[in-house]
């Protein structure tokens, strides 16, 4: 027995000091320097459990798209004085905006004066059975996985003192470093073999061009298949979400600031889901307008094609322009 305990001990130290020089890889997600491409649940429920931070905050809720067109990078030049916090998660729906804000809540402890900046287009009314088919978002599962926290049905809650954070964390390193590089392994693997069987599809898509009608419809296609088709959306169950989450922002005393983010027109045009979302939200946006505070800026429309790398992230000139627009709403 004391053998293996012995054993185990060794290869728990023997990566907790090999994880030592990658630990913001998986446990820094409220950082700034986060690509968007690199947050996902474990780096939102974990972020870097440091002090909360003082001054000016700027808390970005969305999907991928959101840290495209609102580059956390871009931001920080911006707004040199604010802190910037990546809460952003791939094809995230409402139901996954919410559970990071929770977490915020629970990490900054007070969000009073903070902008919070929530970006949506169609992808984000997607239905959870479709976009979370395991039952529980990328930040709720990593939540509950690591057993720091509880969830009572609504909320997610601490299950120990907050103080303690920093140290569990640290103690959950090994674990988060061999999950991490297995993570990777496995997503390479599964990448070469989507490129074996789809094989030119996989292709136009990770090398598009705009202006090629076949990617066009491919990627429109894609989407689809991602998000689901037409009468596969909860349009009414995300919206009413989405009213929460706003309602829930705005009590923390933060300042709220609604983005419809913008899709080049070929993907605005050809979506017949995009079209059903341009006809549902007219009702959702009007309730959310109806909370004191709140702001509503549609950008559906405000870039170029040129300004697209491919159907809905925009290039580093779109965030600069995004961005800035942005800037002149908080600085007004």
């Amino acid at each position: 027995m004391g053998f293996i305990v012995c054993f185990l001990c060794f290869w728990y130290l023997f990566f907790f000091v090999l994880s030592c020089p990658y630990s913001d890889d998986y446990t820094g997600g409220f950082s700034e320097k986060m690509s968007i491409f690199k947050t996902q649940g474990t780096q939102v429920v974990l972020g870097s459990w440091k002090k909360p931070a003082s001054g000016q905050k700027i808390f970005l809720l969305g999907a991928s798209d959101v840290g495209t067109s609102f580059n956390p990078d871009v931001l920080k030049r911006l707004f040199p004085h604010y802190a910037v916090f990546n809460l952003l998660g791939g094809s995230a729906n409402v139901t996954y905006m919410q559970d990071a804000f929770n977490i915020a809540q629970i990490m900054e402890q007070s969000l009073k004066g903070s902008y919070v900046i929530v970006g949506i287009w169609y992808g984000s009314f997607c239905a959870d059975n479709k976009r979370w088919p395991q039952g529980m978002t990328d930040v709720r599962g990593a939540a509950l996985r690591y057993g720091l926290y509880k969830f009572d049905g609504n909320r997610i809650e601490l299950v120990i003192d907050r103080k303690w954070m920093p140290w569990a964390v640290s103690l959950l390193r090994p674990f988060l470093f061999c999950e991490g590089i297995l993570g990777e392994a496995s997503g390479k693997y599964e990448d070469f073999w989507d490129f074996v069987r789809n094989g030119f599809k996989a292709n136009i898509l990770n090398n598009p061009n705009a202006s090629d009608q076949k990617y066009r419809q491919a990627a429109i296609n894609a989407y689809a298949g991602r998000f689901g088709h037409v009468d596969e959306f909860s349009f009414d169950e995300q919206g009413r979400k989405l009213k929460e989450l706003c309602q829930a922002i705005l009590a923390s005393g933060a300042k709220l600031i609604v983005v419809d983010m913008p899709l080049p027109q070929w993907h605005r045009d050809g979506s017949v889901v995009n079209q059903q979302y341009v006809v549902k939200k007219s009702q959702y946006i009007g309730e959310i307008l109806k909370l004191p505070g709140v702001k509503y800026l549609d950008f559906s429309s405000q870039l170029p094609d040129s300004y697209f790398v491919d159907g809905v992230h925009s290039t580093e000139a779109g965030a600069w322009q995004m961005s800035g627009k942005l800037s002149e709403v908080i600085n007004n």
